[in-house]
Formats: structure tokens, C-alpha cells, sequence
């Protein structure tokens, strides 16, 4: 199946960033719809991810794709011709191997490869995962260069990072990547021992930026169009990344402005009924909303809040208080369109993203010049810290 030759990422995108447990195909499918230029899975650990095997829903191009674990037959990742040329998988890895054999299992249902080099926690850390690849450049350049030497050429590879202590280290490390085939670097504006509470350090920003050719995707404390645009005016962001503006709402990424917060509640939930989603993962997910809102009372008691925070959440009483009328949310995981979703379609891919191939001088291993975006074919660890 061939595909449109695009750049994933270009100058003015914006991607919703990895979230542990957030970033399901729902929220996938929902900030797309609401203008997300990129949307980026929850982080999966390569040793799960091999260990899955594809299901194809339906007869058509449109049915829903689940990759189960072997072991005990729960999803671990679900995706849908929809996010096709707009998804990007995050691995977590140490493992030149086991991050390739992972990203080829998957690559014909995805847009984009990520190296996780960020995650301060423990399970990453002491597995070489995460930030400890901060400290070990040579692991990162040697899954980079694997990535892009195996993978089909319009996969793209990238990696997130975290800061280091010094604009000179830092700058030091997004060269290396980038020699190694980084073809566009996501930045965590924290350093590795930073909280989410710490406010993320904007004015090392442009020290990186500035640094490589490569795009830059700057993520940390961004949540509204305000922030954007202070990140892009004052410390020369060109992309953006959003996490935890996205949990509160992911209509963050509308062009002309948020929706209200229960419009884009009852979205969510419709949407994580009609792709199958868990009524758990649902109400989690809704709880993250009235969490990080900040439009909401500090304890909010209408109807739809008072069902989501009660001591025995039902979604199917959830959906009601929100008109949804429950009975008819039926699983369409044969035929997924944007119609059938209640979503409006996004914007084709920005015309200045049409390439042939990579922005000079990004090149990564001299065999290969790889093109950006698009391909030509066709839960791990969840106590991980999620994206500020």
C-alpha cells in the first residue's frame, strides 16, 4: 500500500507527546481530529512489544488493528488506518536488537519510531531504558543507526530527551543523535532529577534548537495557545510538544481555540466506546481531564463529575449524564471513519510538508538518505512518570 511521500514533522507542528496510560487510540484519534499534526503512543517496552502478535478487524482497509500479548491475550497497543501517517510509537530500550525487532513487528501501522530517553523512574533507569541513556550516548546512537539501517526508509526515527545539567552537554548530545540519524528530537525542557511541579526551563530552549538541523519539539509546561506562542516568540521553538495541557483538553490543539471541557468529554468517551476501549481506561482518562482542566471548580459536582469521581464509576451512567445515550455506543472496530467516530476529519497535512526527502543536511548513516513521514507499506510499564 503506498502512501503519500510527507514529512512527519516540519516547522509550526504540533504533537500530543507520550503519556503513560493517556496516549490510547482514543486520545490519539481525538487530538488529530482537533488539529494535532503528530500523535505519539504511551511508551512500550521492546521485551513486551515482541512478544505481540496483530489482529485485524474486518474485511476492509478501515478495521481495527490490535497487537495482544502472547502471554495472556490483553492489547497492548491498538491502531486504526486513521492515525496511520500521523502515529508515532515509543519504544523504551536499551537494545539495538530488541528495539528493532520491535519497531519491524509494528512499522506497517505506523508513521514513526521514538527512542523513550527521557523517563527519570527507576524501572527504566536500571534497565539502561529512559534518561540512563542520557549518560550512555553511545547505546542511543547505536539504536538510532540500527533503527534507520533496517527500518522501511520513510519510517521515521526520532528520539525525546531530557536536559542535561549544561547548555554545552545538552547541545553536545542532540549532535551526536542527530549524527546517528535522529530525524527530529523531542526536548523535555527538565533535567533528569526535576519534578513536573518544577517549572520547565524554557530559556535553554534555544541553545538546542539552534544546535542541529533537525526539527526540535519543545515539551513542558505547555497549555495554552499563549504558551505556544511565548515558546515560539521569546526561546525559538518551531514545534511543540503537549502533554498535560492535552490530559486537561485535548482540544488544546484547535486552531481556533479549546472547546468546552464536557464537549470534549463526551467525545472522549464516545470515541473510546465506539474503538472498544475499557470502561476503566475510559474513566481514567476522564478523571485526568477534571484533574488537569483548569476551567472546572476545584470539586466539581454537576452530574457528569459527581459519575466519574463517585466511589463506583459506570460509564454506561457516565455516557448518560452526558447524553450520549449508552445503548447505542456499540463497538465499531470492523469499519473506523471519521463519521462513524462524530468527529470531523483533520486538515490534510500542511502543504509545506509535502518532501521528497529529508532537509538537508539530516542524514543519518551515509547508506541511506531517508525520507521524512510517510510509509511505502503497509501495557508495558505504567508507573513511568507521564510528559509535562
Amino acid at each position: 500500500m503506498l502512501r503519500a511521500q510527507r514529512k512527519l514533522y516540519w516547522e509550526g507542528g504540533k504533537a500530543l507527546a507520550p503519556m503513560v496510560r493517556a496516549c490510547k487510540l482514543p486520545l490519539r484519534l481525538l487530538c488529530l481530529a482537533y488539529g494535532a499534526d503528530v500523535v505519539y503512543t504511551e511508551e512500550l517496552i521492546d521485551k513486551k512489544l515482541v512478544e505481540t502478535e496483530r489482529i485485524q478487524h474486518g474485511d476492509g482497509p478501515n478495521g481495527l488493528v490490535e497487537y495482544v500479548w502472547k502471554k495472556d491475550r490483553s492489547t497492548v497497543m491498538s491502531t486504526c488506518a486513521l492515525e496511520r501517517e500521523r502515529v508515532v510509537l515509543q519504544i523504551g530500550s536499551a537494545s539495538p536488537d530488541l528495539v528493532v525487532r520491535a519497531a519491524q513487528l509494528y512499522e506497517r501501522d505506523i508513521a514513526g519510531v521514538d527512542i523513550n530517553m527521557g523517563c527519570p523512574k527507576h524501572f527504566s533507569i536500571s534497565g539502561g531504558m529512559g534518561a540512563a541513556l542520557l549518560r550512555n550516548p553511545e547505546t542511543a546512537e547505536d539504536m538510532l543507526r540500527a533503527l534507520r539501517r533496517t527500518l522501511d526508509p520513510n519510517v521515521t526515527v526520532t528520539c525525546k530527551i531530557r536536559l542535561l545539567e549544561d547548555d554545552a552537554k545538552t547541545v553536545e548530545l542532540v549532535r551526536r543523535l542527530e549524527a546517528a540519524g535522529a530525524q527530529a528530537i523531542g526536548v523535555h525542557m527538565r533535567e533528569t532529577h526535576h519534578r513536573p511541579r518544577e517549572p520547565a526551563i524554557w530559556d535553554r530552549l534555544r541553545a538546542v534548537v539552534d544546535a542541529v538541523q533537525v526539527p526540535v519539539l519543545a515539551n513542558g509546561d505547555v497549555y495554552t495557545a499563549k504558551d505556544i506562542d511565548t515558546l515560539r516568540g521569546d526561546h525559538g521553538a518551531k514545534s511543540i510538544m503537549i502533554a498535560r495541557g492535552a490530559l486537561g483538553n485535548p482540544s488544546v490543539f484547535r486552531p481556533e481555540g479549546p472547546l468546552p471541557i464536557f464537549d470534549v468529554m463526551r467525545d472522549y468517551t464516545r470515541v473510546a466506546r465506539l474503538v472498544g476501549q475499557g470502561d476503566r481506561s475510559t474513566i481514567w482518562m476522564l478523571n485526568q481531564m477534571i484533574r488537569y482542566d483548569t476551567t472546572l471548580p476545584r470539586k466539581p459536582k454537576d452530574a457528569v463529575c459527581t459519575a466519574i469521581k463517585g466511589p463506583k464509576p459506570d460509564l454506561n451512567v457516565i455516557a448518560d449524564a452526558m447524553g450520549l445515550e449508552s445503548s447505542k455506543l456499540l463497538p465499531i472496530k470492523d469499519d473506523i471513519t471519521w463519521e462513524k467516530l462524530g468527529l470531523k476529519p483533520p486538515a490534510a497535512l500542511s502543504a509545506s510538508s509535502v518532501s521528497a526527502t529529508l532537509l538537508e543536511g539530516t542524514d543519518g548513516p551515509p547508506a541511506k538518505r531517508v525520507k521524512l513521514g510517510d510509509n511505502s507499506g503497509e501495557s508495558a510499564q505504567t508507573t513511568h512518570n507521564q510528559s509535562t
